[in-house]
């Protein structure tokens, strides 16, 4: 699992690694800048940044703030995932949140204000468990694959001078 968003629950972390067996990713930032209690578990990897592109297609499933460039990643690399929105309710991150669920590929947004322990850790074992959530993804995903998003701007802009 990777998480991208600043959850504040180590202990979450901590009884998804041991409860769950589970090996995590966590990337630093949106207020999970202290790692120490974390860094001493073999199943817990943590680091500053990383190449979505080259990351998360390695992983079973992420978890984040929900935003678009994150689920963006997310699609492009067939994984399905848990959002937890840190700008809740307002913001893109609820938005596209409640989108991804509703298309399939993603579990209900659960706000990161509203996280608990026990929370996280049933919707990590129905993200992990729940084989439609990995077709859904893939299926779109593969459609996203095939978009020349840089051919199709050109494309568009052409049209509105023409216009």
């Amino acid at each position: 699992l990777y998480f991208e968003t600043g959850f504040p629950l180590i202990h979450g972390i901590l009884a998804i690694t041991e409860k769950l067996n589970k090996r995590i990713i966590v990337i630093k930032g949106w207020g999970i800048n202290d790692t120490s209690a974390l860094e001493k578990h073999s199943n817990v990897f943590i680091a500053d940044s990383a190449p979505y592109d080259k990351l998360l297609p390695r992983v079973r499933a992420v978890i984040h703030h929900g935003g678009i460039g994150t689920t963006a990643a997310c699609l492009l690399a067939e994984k399905p995932f848990f959002p937890c929105p840190i700008l809740y309710p307002m913001g893109d991150q609820s938005f596209w949140s409640q989108l991804s669920y509703k298309h399939g590929f993603a579990l209900k947004p659960l706000p990161l204000k509203k996280m608990t322990v026990d929370l996280m850790l049933r919707n990590v074992a129905q993200l992990t468990e729940q084989e439609s959530l990995y077709k859904a993804a893939s299926a779109f995903g593969k459609v996203l694959q095939k978009e020349d998003g840089p051919q199709k701007t050109v494309q568009l802009i052409g049209e509105l001078y023409r216009s």
